[in-house]
């Protein structure tokens, strides 16, 4: 079974926790639109991206973000809080995905040919634990959101839409496994010392993520990875060919893009949201990243 849930945006908290108890039987999606919205509670393995916007979640202690081009992966049981404080309407879109979906995967891709001969039926839910939070929105996985969209908006048959989602979670398992497989490129020689060292990369990343709009020194992302000044940014280049402060640039230019374009906010707060520390500092890296000034882009997107 399958269940699609418009939100209404007008009504306050969410739908979720009243879905939860059916999604043991049916995958549920969600596509909403607000510009305010609190909801903390349990829920099953979903996948949440914000197609609009910017959506931040709390998660063991921790506060991760996802936008139009990084998603947000919560696996079964797992407590969280999910926050939307935007000046514009954010839009997101959620798969809670049901467990025999996700039996109906596992065993395709990991039984024997032989054995789905011998009993096709043997597809009793097992629980899948995804090891990494948040992954990147690569082309992939765009086209498979791309489709389960176009299939929801032509109301394709229910057959269908549980295929879309099938290769949805199959895709997904597969993007988890290259992005875990970066980690064999940083220069240790113990395959333990790589995944470790790559997943506190991956906190100090998710930390920048998450505060962008507040000053974030060296030693603070350091602390929050758990790495010595000088091992943070020499492994951060290894891993994502950037600096720390670069990679917080880009994030600070494309919230202030977003910004520019879907809000009314003076040119000032933004710079403010976006997090830099004088109109003058924003108005230079902006022209320097995209060649016109923040006025200019906002003008030519007005049009």
């Amino acid at each position: 079974m399958l269940a699609f849930v418009h939100k209404d945006p007008q009504k306050k908290g969410a739908p979720e926790g009243s879905l939860f108890a059916s999604t043991r039987e049916s995958s549920i999606i969600m596509n909403s639109s607000a510009r305010f919205h609190d909801w903390k509670g349990v829920g099953p393995l979903s996948l949440k991206v914000a197609l609009k916007g910017e959506a931040l979640y709390e998660v063991e202690n921790r506060r991760l973000t996802v936008d139009e081009n990084r998603l947000l992966i919560l696996n079964d049981a797992q407590e969280y809080r999910v926050l939307v404080n935007s000046p514009f309407k954010a839009e997101t879109f959620i798969v809670f995905f049901d467990a025999s979906l996700v039996a109906d995967v596992l065993q395709h891709f990991q039984r024997s040919d032989e054995r789905l001969l011998d009993n096709p039926a043997d597809c009793a839910p097992s629980p899948y634990t995804f090891n990494l939070n948040t992954l990147e929105l690569d082309e992939s996985l765009r086209q498979n959101l791309l489709q389960l969209k176009q299939s929801i908006a032509k109301n394709a048959p229910m057959l269908s839409l549980r295929e879309d989602l099938f290769f949805l979670f199959h895709t997904l398992r597969s993007t988890e496994a290259r992005a875990s497989s970066r980690a064999l490129s940083l220069p240790f020689a113990k395959t333990s010392t790589k995944q470790e060292i790559a997943r506190r990369l991956l906190v100090a990343r998710d930390y920048l993520h998450a505060y962008k709009a507040e000053a974030i020194g060296l030693e603070e992302l350091s602390s929050a990875s758990m790495l010595s000044p000088n091992h943070l940014l020499r492994n951060f280049c290894a891993y994502f060919g950037c600096t720390p402060f670069q990679y917080l640039t880009r994030l600070r230019m494309k919230t202030a893009e977003q910004l520019l374009q879907h809000s009314t906010l003076p040119i000032t707060e933004i710079c403010q949201a976006a997090g830099f520390e004088s109109l003058s500092s924003f108005s230079w890296s902006f022209k320097k990243i995209t060649g016109r000034s923040p006025r200019r882009f906002r003008m030519d997107h007005l049009q």
